[in-house]
């Protein structure tokens, strides 16, 4: 059965809440995965100390109205992981991140499940787009799992609710990217990284 309130929801032993800074040993060691080093590279938590600081911005945000909204996953009281909810162009997606040691259970599918109603309620939003990196196949399932439809090669949505976000890329329309393994495309021909 599902619980939540202002602070804290809770699916039998599994429970999002708010973080906490005496949390920042168990946020940089979950960080260091080798999942979490290939897809989500700014992720990762190099020291304790970063985490904390990291942790120090995250709990700002709560009171804020742009986020990001990231929460500690927890199973049985210990943190395992997070979940997410991060403003885009096109509205807002959830990101998740479940420590090796925890993953195969489906912790991150009922900690999904359980949060998008939440978001949804809390934020007033009709849309939650579930985006991952199509390599990451355990991403791909949770997604798949919590009743997103896969639109594009990694992007997810719920049915009906897909995004126009990338119609200027098939329309081959001039876009200008910019940062790590960025691309644009400019009169008609594509610079990347390289």
């Amino acid at each position: 059965s599902l619980w939540y309130n202002a602070s804290m929801i809770t699916v039998g032993n599994l429970s999002i809440a708010k973080f906490e800074l005496d949390m920042a040993k168990s946020v940089h060691l979950l960080s260091l995965d080798e999942d979490n080093r290939r897809f989500m590279p700014d992720e990762v938590f190099e020291s304790e100390e970063i985490a904390r600081e990291v942790i120090a911005d995250l709990i700002d945000c709560y009171d804020s109205e742009e986020g990001p909204f990231v929460y500690p996953l927890l199973l049985d009281g210990k943190h395992i992981g997070h979940i997410e909810l991060v403003k885009i162009d096109a509205g807002y997606e959830v990101g998740y991140h479940v420590g090796k040691p925890f993953c195969g259970q489906g912790l991150a599918s009922k900690a999904l499940v359980a949060f998008l109603p939440f978001v949804r309620e809390k934020f007033g939003l009709d849309k939650v787009f579930g985006i991952c990196h199509s390599q990451n196949i355990a991403s791909v399932k949770t997604l798949e799992r919590a009743g997103f439809e896969r639109y594009e090669v990694s992007n997810f949505a719920k049915s009906g609710h897909y995004s126009n976000h990338n119609n200027g890329y098939w329309l081959r329309e001039e876009y200008l990217g910019l940062g790590l393994s960025a691309s644009s495309l400019l009169k008609d021909e594509i610079f990347d990284e390289n």
